[in-house]
């Protein structure tokens, strides 16, 4: 889990404000990054997405 939690840290550090705004607001705080974290996760598992795949869709969710 930790390796996954240290690619999706990297996918995210790429966000920037033109992106994936709201993606990038919610990172800026723990609580934010984690909540954004868990939802790329379900995502990768429920719609077998990448992790820059899922970015786009949770910016439109959040």
């Amino acid at each position: 889990m930790k390796k996954l939690r240290d690619q999706i840290f990297a996918e995210l550090k790429k966000v920037t404000p033109k992106t994936a705004g709201n993606v990038f607001n919610a990172i800026q705080y723990e609580r934010g990054y984690k909540m954004v974290e868990e939802l790329i996760i379900e995502m990768m598992v429920d719609e077998q997405m990448s992790i820059s795949g899922c970015i786009p869709n949770v910016n439109r969710e959040i």
